[in-house]
């Protein structure tokens, strides 16, 4: 779970438990490194449920700059850009 700062790249999930979208940690290269396969156990800032969650599922988010911002970036789940 971290706090995100706007046009800043984060790692989400939805969790398995409310549904909602959390991003658990900062993506420091941007959104362009490989995901190596990895199960991430993680809390759910919202209802606090724990679970793990393979890359696979794993997205990438990028925080809108502006709160009112509503073309903020979703990579595809477990993919980086540039990639296929």
């Amino acid at each position: 779970m971290c706090d995100v700062k706007p046009g800043h790249w984060y790692f989400r999930v939805y969790c398995s438990n409310c549904k909602k979208p959390f991003a658990f940690m900062q993506d420091l290269s941007g959104g362009k490194s490989h995901l190596i396969p990895y199960n991430y156990r993680v809390k759910c800032r919202y209802c606090a449920h724990l679970d793990s969650y393979h890359t696979s599922i794993v997205e990438r988010y990028q925080h809108p700059a502006e709160p009112e911002d509503a073309s903020h970036s979703v990579v595809e789940k477990g993919k980086s850009r540039g990639t296929t």
